[in-house]
């Protein structure tokens, strides 16, 4: 079941009259490029780059995906941030229904749908320089492959010079 106020709420919805309308997954495929899927993060409303000083500020990521011709196409979706140190990356993945993983891992394999804009987190991001992918894949394997996907940075506290 998933829980009251979890962002797949606004999913299910759209999945049920996806499945139930196959009209609006009828016809040819579009050519690659023509329609591909469009995945879109922000924080606080923005694109980026994100600064905020005070690391008591909450962050607001919303996340939204216009599935283009892959409409009910069967693919994995992921939620990663990234945080640099000196150089290196470091991943922390959400993964369904409620769990964090360290490295790189799919949040949930489903068909793709249109997500409207939806607020999946409103809270405290650790200080330090992050960025924040949200994406979808063109396979259900449960490997993040990286095919489409969208990138907003954020530097939590103070710039170090």
């Amino acid at each position: 079941m998933i829980p009251p106020g979890h962002f797949l709420r606004s999913l299910v919805f759209p999945l049920l009259v996806s499945l139930a309308s196959p009209t609006l997954l009828a016809g040819p495929a579009a050519p690659e490029g023509l329609l591909t899927p469009t995945p879109d993060i922000k924080v606080n409303g923005s694109d980026g780059p994100v600064n905020i000083l005070n690391p008591l500020t909450p962050v607001s990521i919303t996340i939204s995906l216009n599935p283009g011709s892959r409409l009910g196409q069967k693919s994995d979706l992921f939620g990663i941030g990234e945080m640099v140190i000196d150089g290196t990356s470091f991943y922390i993945s959400a993964v369904y229904p409620d769990r964090l993983e360290v490295g790189q891992a799919t949040y949930l394999t489903l068909p793709l749908i249109p997500i409207p804009e939806t607020e999946v987190y409103n809270g405290l991001l650790p200080p330090g320089h992050w960025f924040l992918h949200f994406g979808i894949d063109d396979n259900a394997d449960g490997i993040v492959d990286w095919r489409w996907f969208d990138t907003v940075e954020v530097i939590i506290g103070p710039i170090q010079q």
